[in-house]
């Protein structure tokens, strides 16, 4: 009998999965964490959440008045620009979410990628926008509520934020179910307003190509320049932001860690296309243009002139519910990053082992949900909305540009992260390009801010952090 046979398999050795359907508690484990939180979140229930985050109705309301009165009927390019750079964005993202599966989301990934004090300057970055977004939504919350009940918004916004970091610290699942919810309703809110709005154009087609905008008490139009639909952008990425969050709980979504970029994207998708169809429906169905880009309340201006006085209370319904909806995920998201930050020590000790309680019954991070709770609702009582609203906005870019850095790096690194975007790398280098450009554009004093911001995040970091790397801000 010959000797020379071909090897035969062991059987009791697995054959290694295919890169795109590893699954992401394995990377997890890889990347030196426990399973500590509940994973069984589904794509879709991750994607509500990521929706909900980036509540359509919310940069209809919220943002998009902010737009007008920077860029007029431009607008209609902010939102544009403003969408193709959120989507490139949001490649990157996907891509790097399948490889770096954390609950810190962004500034894991950065820190990772990047290195430590980069890492914390990104972490800083993030910590703000999780105080920032969910007080100043929380306080537009109980704005419309105020005008439904009323009952003074200084009474309803810290009310809105105990309410939202409750539902926060429910079991992951819960919590889908409960926003995904709100999110149904708010959609439809949505969905109508466009409708009734596309269906009776008054203003030529031109506005929107040709944008120009007015002056307040002024029925004399003149045009928009590029420098103030740059400015816009910021803006308008502001409205689209919260994909990120997909990345934030994938420590609780099932399955292969592809199923992460997949649900960046595709809530990302969802969340741009439910702003710009009204956003172009509003425009064109303004009786006056003049009112409605000096209106103080542009939505529910162009709701009474297409629906009625009726309007007014449909609209401030569905805004409070999508904002309060919105306020609810923003809660669950940064509690998420507060979690991790205390896992990857970037506090003293008493406060990072506080942060990483998970709390038994429901498996959620419920201190860290509280600590960005009570932080946000302190918020509400001293921000200015516009105030807000223009400064985080820098920070969101800001950490895209490093975002899309991080995607070109470990690219060329030859990493090949489960989820993989199409014609790379012309999505992290047109994110990279937009991102600068928009920045460009902004006030002197937010970059000025967003420059402290920086200062002080590497003073922390090699005054405290670096002296104790062997004990703080770890990456395992």
């Amino acid at each position: 009998m010959s000797t020379n046979q071909p090897a035969q398999a062991n059987p009791s050795v697995e054959p290694q999965p295919v890169t795109d359907q590893v699954e992401g508690e394995t990377i997890l484990h890889e990347l030196g964490y426990k399973q500590e939180l509940n994973r069984a979140l589904s794509i879709l229930g991750n994607v509500s959440i990521a929706v909900s985050d980036i509540s359509p109705t919310t940069g209809l309301f919220l943002q998009l008045p902010v737009i007008l009165v920077i860029a007029g009927t431009g607008a209609f390019w902010a939102f544009i620009v403003g969408g193709i750079l959120a989507l490139c964005v949001a490649l990157t993202m996907g891509e790097l979410g399948s490889k770096y599966p954390v609950a810190g989301g962004l500034y894991s990934i950065v820190m990772r990628v990047l290195g430590k004090p980069v890492g914390f300057v990104a972490f800083v970055d993030y910590l703000l926008q999780g105080i920032f977004i969910p007080g100043t939504v929380g306080l537009a919350a109980a704005g419309y509520i105020s005008a439904i009940i009323g009952v003074d918004v200084r009474i309803l916004a810290p009310i809105v934020m105990i309410l939202a970091t409750l539902i926060a610290i429910m079991n992951i699942t819960q919590g889908a179910k409960f926003v995904g919810f709100f999110l149904v309703m708010e959609l439809l809110v949505v969905v109508i307003l466009g409708f009734v709005t596309i269906i009776h154009p008054v203003q030529p087609v031109g506005i929107l190509f040709n944008p120009i905008t007015f002056t307040t008490g002024s029925s004399v139009a003149t045009n928009v320049g590029l420098g103030a639909i740059f400015a816009a952008v910021t803006v308008a990425l502001f409205g689209f932001n919260g994909y990120d969050s997909a990345i934030n709980f994938s420590e609780e979504t099932s399955g292969a860690a592809s199923n992460v970029g997949k649900s960046v994207f595709n809530a990302a998708a969802i969340g741009i296309v439910f702003q710009i169809v009204p956003m172009i429906g509003i425009l064109l169905a303004a009786p006056d243009l003049a009112k409605l880009i000096t209106s103080s309340a542009p939505i529910t201006y162009i709701g009474q002139a297409r629906m009625g006085n009726i309007a007014g209370t449909f609209l401030n319904i569905g805004a409070a519910i999508a904002m309060f909806n919105c306020t609810i995920a923003c809660v669950i998201q940064f509690g998420r990053v507060m979690y991790s930050s205390g896992r990857d020590k970037a506090w003293p000790t008493a406060i990072n082992n506080a942060l990483i309680k998970v709390s038994p019954r429901f498996q959620t991070p419920w201190v860290a949900s509280i600590v960005v709770g009570a932080m946000a609702a302190v918020l509400v009582f001293f921000s200015s909305l516009l105030a807000a609203v223009t400064f985080i906005s820098v920070m969101i870019v800001l950490l895209y540009a490093l975002i899309a850095i991080c995607d070109i790096v470990v690219r060329m690194r030859g990493i090949k992260p489960a989820f993989r975007m199409p014609l790379w790398p012309i999505p992290p280098v047109l994110a990279i390009v937009g991102a600068l450009a928009a920045l460009s554009q902004q006030k002197i004093s937010d970059m000025a801010i967003a420059a402290g911001v920086v200062v002080v995040a590497l003073i922390y970091y090699f005054a405290y952090l670096k002296p104790h790397s062997t004990t703080h801000w770890v990456i395992k």
